[in-house]
């Protein structure tokens, strides 16, 4: 009898690091913002990981501790989002 050779199918974690400003951050920290929409120029997936880094407008990075986020769900319908934008529902873990 034959054995079927099985393939696992490869994926890689792909980890997307973005720049967040306050209060924008905070609120992803403290689990009150459980989205982001931002423009579609990675090739956002589910199951991607979002590293999200406090970045402060006039100085630059803050030396804080970047957010990790885990992409659940994307919505890219631009009849609800702006075009060439998608809002990608997020876990922090």
């Amino acid at each position: 009898m034959k054995q079927e050779a099985k393939i696992a199918k490869v994926t890689r974690t792909r980890y997307h690091e973005l720049k967040t400003i306050q209060p924008y951050f905070g609120l992803v920290q403290l689990g009150i913002k459980t989205f982001e929409i931002r423009k579609n120029d990675r090739d956002y997936r589910v199951d991607d990981y979002l590293m999200l880094k406090e970045y402060d407008l006039d100085t630059g990075y803050v030396d804080s501790k970047p957010v990790i986020a885990r992409i659940k769900y994307i919505l890219n319908n631009e009849e609800y989002v702006a075009k060439d934008h998608i809002c990608m529902s997020i876990e922090v873990i």
